[in-house]
């Protein structure tokens, strides 16, 4: 059902109906009577309405109602789910099986890089990533999505406008690749701080399972992640250094009885993938073993300075190398810096 067009015909009149248009917008008469004011009132918002829906139809943009059968059926099941949503992109990935993948706006290149790379390989496998379009973990998990597969943006914003504008080319390329944008909130809302923990609720409601990359004791993604157990989802998160503030959260998920999230194999140990990765494509631990960084490493626990002076690398190419060592268990962090794995 296309839905914009019924809502603006339902409002039964526009600004550019013959005369109408001049008396919405002409001044407010003293001598109108109340009831004819709120009227005028009452039709000029509708008016506007309807015209906005309008610009956002040419725009792509369709509602998708709570009693449309293309309306997500777990957001659905959701304690507070939004009666409409406003959709850019494919919305057939609404019914699609979804992995939320949050993350500090302040993410380490480590756990952008992660979030990368989990979300290229989760994608790989059948899942929709969905995220919030942020900066940091969100952004990556995205771009790493769009790599392998899908992936929806949860905007905590009206469908007029994008935020962050750094992401906006982001936007632009998830909705030409097949992606999604989705947003409840109507045209005009601006991104304001109390929005986001609302629409941190969609992203969770919407996934069967919430993935923590990186999050601060105090932050929007442990917020996420409450929501997301309160729903009845899985939460996992992933470890990180013991001094690296954005790790925190983490590990008090983990205390708290999250699963631990390393590898994408994590993931599919307890949410049974739509298309399970063919074995001829499993990264093999055998292969990182004549590894230069390994050698680096030996059988130590070395930290992050202390690399970089023994290998010589900058400290991107670095954390670049550390981040593919650990998704493929070569090695571990730990206290103290990294170390090879027991195996």
């Amino acid at each position: 059902m296309d839905t914009l067009p019924l809502l603006a015909a339902s409002l039964a009149y526009g600004p550019d109906t013959p005369g109408l248009g001049r008396w919405l917008q002409a001044p407010a008469d003293t001598d109108e009577p109340p009831a004819v004011r709120a009227r005028r009132q009452q039709l000029a918002r509708h008016a506007t309405t309807a015209a906005r829906l309008a610009t956002l139809q040419r725009q792509g943009w369709d509602l998708v109602a709570i009693t449309d059968a293309r309306y997500p059926s777990l957001l659905r099941e959701t304690a507070d789910p939004p009666g409409l949503l406003y959709c850019r992109g494919d919305w057939q990935l609404l019914q699609q099986p979804q992995l939320a993948m949050v993350g500090s706006r302040h993410g380490t290149t480590a756990a952008c890089r992660h979030a990368s790379d989990l979300a290229r390989a989760l994608a790989a496998q059948g899942f929709v990533i969905t995220s919030g379009l942020a900066l940091g973990v969100d952004g990556a998990a995205h771009e790493g999505a769009l790599q392998s597969g899908q992936t929806i943006a949860v905007l905590a914003h009206g469908p007029d406008r994008l935020y962050p504008a750094r992401h906006r080319a982001l936007a632009d390329t998830l909705v030409r690749d097949g992606s999604l944008l989705v947003t409840e909130f109507p045209p005009g809302q601006a991104p304001l701080p109390a929005l986001f923990p609302q629409r941190n609720r969609l992203i969770s409601g919407m996934s069967r399972a919430t993935l923590v990359i990186e999050a601060a004791l105090r932050s929007g993604t442990l917020v996420t992640a409450r929501l997301a157990a309160e729903q009845g989802r899985e939460v996992f998160a992933m470890p990180g250094a013991v001094h690296n503030r954005f790790a925190r959260g983490c590990h008090q998920l983990l205390r708290d009885g999250a699963e631990w999230l390393e590898c994408a194999e994590d993931v599919t140990a307890v949410i049974a993938a739509p298309h399970p990765a063919p074995a001829d494509t499993t990264v093999h631990r055998e292969n990182d073993t004549d590894h230069p960084l390994l050698r680096s490493l030996g059988d130590e626990t070395r930290g992050l300075e202390a690399l970089a002076a023994q290998t010589g690398l900058s400290a991107p190419e670095l954390a670049r190398q550390l981040s593919e060592l650990e998704l493929s268990g070569a090695v571990v962090r730990v206290a103290g810096g990294y170390r090879r794995s027991a195996w």
